[in-house]
């Protein structure tokens, strides 16, 4: 089975989402309120992702709005966090 972040354009929901990147529905939007995380591709009230996002985010070559922070991913599938690291 192809893992749904690998297809070309594929758009996930906030649920799908937490599983892959292994974070609680809680944790996806403070991450949102904080400005850490993408707005989402099909913004309302279920919100979407494209693959392509939301690859970007996993390898780091998305950036938060602040340019004082960075993020960084680890893990994925029930085991990752997502820390804000200061650049002071």
């Amino acid at each position: 089975m192809v893992n749904p972040i690998d297809r070309p354009f594929y758009v996930l929901g906030a649920q799908d989402v937490c599983t892959l990147l292994g974070i609680s529905y809680p944790t996806l939007q403070r991450l949102r309120r904080e400005g850490l995380f993408p707005e989402p591709t099909i913004p309302g009230r279920q919100p979407r992702w494209s693959s392509t996002v939301l690859k970007e985010f996993v390898a780091g070559k998305w950036r938060p709005n602040s340019q004082s922070a960075t993020l960084s991913v680890t893990g994925g599938a029930g085991h990752g966090a997502i820390t804000r690291e200061s650049a002071e």
